[in-house]
């Protein structure tokens, strides 16, 4: 016997009218997969932060660039994660373009940006860069934290210029933000590199004085 025939209207069609064009089914569903599965802002960002803390810079710019072909904007959590990769994959340099990049085109930064290029600076041991970066937030009438002084410092200790890191302890202070104990550390590991010894015994005493209690660092 032969088999019924299926009518035309039981059959689902391989066309499907969409905005008055008829297109294939199969091209309508994948476009519709396509805009569940898009990433966002949020998920460019996380891969961006995690290939940064894995130390791989190149691909993390890679990343950023696609999220930026793609139209994405990136936010702030967005700049500050791909900077924080390249100041840990030692691109000190890029990642004061990318903040200069970010001057230009936007007004919106905060301390987590800063702060990022910064550490930048201080990973790559450019102390004037940290130094000319912090100097930056305060002509943009943004108040730096302590993290960002103790990034800046740090910056100075490691190059061992000990009255740079004098200097930025004092200032600190002078714009009535309380140092803690790695402030005060590495400014005694900056005077002790260079042989400081009195001033480095001088701020130990300021640090028992303002109940900083005094890490390893500070007493080796």
């Amino acid at each position: 016997s032969s088999r019924p025939r299926a009518s035309a209207a039981s059959c689902p069609s391989p066309m499907q009218v969409h905005d008055g064009l008829v297109v294939p089914r199969i091209a309508m569903a994948s476009a519709g997969r396509a805009a569940v599965q898009s990433p966002s802002v949020a998920d460019c960002t996380r891969k961006i932060a995690a290939l940064g803390r894995s130390r791989k810079w190149s691909a993390a710019l890679a990343e950023f660039a696609a999220m930026q072909r793609s139209r994405l904007e990136p936010d702030l959590i967005s700049w500050s994660a791909v900077i924080s990769a390249c100041g840990n994959g030692r691109q000190w340099s890029m990642a004061v373009g990318m903040l200069s990049e970010m001057q230009h085109i936007s007004a919106r930064l905060d301390l987590f940006i800063y702060g990022a290029a910064i550490s930048a600076c201080e990973k790559g041991q450019q102390w004037s860069h940290a130094v000319g970066i912090l100097r930056g937030v305060w002509a943009r009438r943004i108040a730096p934290n302590v993290v960002l002084y103790n990034a800046a410092i740090s910056a100075c200790e490691k190059c061992k210029r000990w009255q740079e890191a004098v200097d930025l302890l004092d200032e600190a202070r002078d714009r009535r933000l309380q140092p803690d104990v790695v402030t005060c550390s590495s400014v005694v590991s900056a005077c002790e590199k260079c042989h400081r010894w009195e001033l480095a015994l001088g701020i130990l005493g300021t640090m028992r004085f303002e109940k900083i209690e005094p890490n390893v660092i500070s007493h080796s």
